[in-house]
């Protein structure tokens, strides 16, 4: 994350059992001064964008469920996103 200075870091809430991207993601914050944020996602129309994160945990939820910010709408320079695996049906094996 230091050579590639972001000015906004995308990140995920994790879920049980995820890498848990919070603790880097604050220390980016305090040492790079970059802002953060997390993805927001709707299920129809089916869209996904970042809003900015102040590093608390967060008290909304998307369409999903899913832990996320309530700040200004952003396009993170740089994006930490869990790896994860989809059947042929096109579920998606385990949390990440």
């Amino acid at each position: 994350l230091e050579q590639l200075e972001p000015d906004c870091l995308g990140v995920y809430w994790a879920l049980p059992g995820e890498f848990n991207p919070n603790t880097l993601a604050l220390r980016a914050q305090q040492s790079l001064g970059c802002r953060l944020a997390l993805p927001r996602s709707q299920k129809s129309p089916a869209d996904m964008h970042y809003q900015l994160w102040d590093g608390q945990p967060p008290t909304d939820r998307d369409e999903h469920g899913i832990a996320c910010a309530q700040g200004a709408r952003v396009v993170p320079d740089v994006v930490l996103a869990p790896c994860v695996g989809h059947s042929r049906q096109g579920y998606r094996m385990g949390y990440g």
